[in-house]
């Protein structure tokens, strides 16, 4: 709708006359995949049709915030691997929404999937005390352990750490300065996955996975480095 110059709501007007009166709606926003909602949105919709939207959340679909990171690369530090549900703000427009269903875009094929949707289930089940970290904190030491648990943690944030200078170290003005550092967190990103993998066994699938992102990161931050860096890791 947002992009349409006022077409959208020509043609749900149209649409209108042509649906049953029993009909239901999912609203995901103003745009395919909108980073939110509001309730200017959806009082928008729900007066052309003349009924409340059951909602569709589109966003865990865009948990990938890395043309962001492009531009700023301080929000790397705050990037969580495990992705825990965040759009909590929907709470406030119940009233204005069929709430008989509700669903969430995403996919629980992964390990990493799973635990989002586990996020999702317990802001759904709880969502007036929904808090986004404990969530998470109380799906990993469900699934994995308190042990387990802790080291997870420091792993997630040790990536986010990560992340940011994978971004930084694309900038010249910081190659120099930030090697040092890049390289002792993949030391101790790769110890804490070793942690991990000793609590949960290599062959689980949470430590493939992360084993999976860990790789990936580390190897763009090797293309990164001077030459010089990589050839003394080597030697090391």
């Amino acid at each position: 709708m947002d992009g349409s110059e006022g077409r959208a709501e020509l043609y749900l007007n149209e649409l209108k006359s042509t649906l049953p009166g029993n009909f239901r709606y999912y609203w995901s926003g103003c745009a395919r995949y909108s980073q939110g909602t509001d309730d200017a949105d959806i009082q928008r919709i729900s007066d052309i049709l003349d009924l409340k939207p059951c909602f569709w959340d589109n966003t865990p679909a865009l948990s990938d915030t890395s043309p962001l990171m492009e531009y700023y690369p301080g929000k790397a530090s705050l990037f969580n691997i495990f992705d825990p549900f965040e759009n909590n703000a929907i709470k406030y427009l119940y009233a204005n929404l069929d709430i008989s269903e509700i669903y969430f875009n995403t996919k629980t094929q992964s390990e990493l999937g799973l635990i989002r949707a586990l996020t999702m289930v317990d802001f759904a089940w709880n969502m007036n005390n929904y808090d986004a970290d404990l969530s998470l904190w109380k799906v990993l030491q469900t699934r994995y352990g308190l042990a387990c648990a802790k080291e997870l943690v420091l792993f997630a944030e040790t990536y986010a750490n990560l992340l940011r200078y994978a971004v930084e170290l694309k900038n010249p003005m910081h190659i120099h300065r930030m090697v040092r550092n890049a390289e002792s967190l993949q030391i101790t990103l790769d110890q804490q996955l070793d942690s991990v993998t000793e609590s949960l066994g290599v062959n689980h699938k949470l430590v493939t996975e992360l084993k999976s992102k860990r790789d990936i990161l580390k190897n763009q931050i090797s293309d990164l480095l001077p030459k010089e860096a990589n050839e003394s890791k080597s030697i090391n």
